[in-house]
């Protein structure tokens, strides 16, 4: 698998409560793989909501098995972070 960082994702998600887009850009810095069906996406989550600023470094352990997904695994590096902006 060949995907040339930076890789820029910009999914956006709708705050029920304020009624507005939030935008949050996920920026792919690495892909990793290994021989037992293991791909890792490391990425870099940015985004600001309601004054407050998202910075967090995020991977995806994904797991394949006869060529299909079977699992996935997100696991931040400051989960305290992440929940500090999505609160």
């Amino acid at each position: 698998m060949s995907l040339d960082p930076p890789f820029c994702v910009t999914p956006t998600r709708c705050n029920a409560h304020a009624k507005r887009w939030i935008q949050v850009k996920a920026t792919l810095l690495d892909v990793l793989d290994s021989d037992d069906g293991r791909v890792v996406g490391v990425h870099q989550n940015t985004g600001e909501r309601n004054g407050k600023q998202l910075d967090v470094g995020c991977c995806i352990v994904f797991e394949i098995k006869d060529g299909l997904l079977v699992d996935g695994r997100e696991h931040f590096f400051d989960l305290y972070a992440w929940d500090e902006f999505w609160s």
